[in-house]
């Protein structure tokens, strides 16, 4: 239980990691230059 957890905390926590650095990429993609 414990264990399960930690890993479902652990994906969580990389899911919102990658939302906020592809929403990032998106907008450094639509600035100019």
């Amino acid at each position: 239980m414990d264990l399960s957890s930690k890993t479902f905390v652990q994906v969580v926590m990389l899911a919102l990691i990658a939302q906020v650095t592809f929403s990032q990429h998106w907008s450094y993609g639509w600035l100019p230059g």
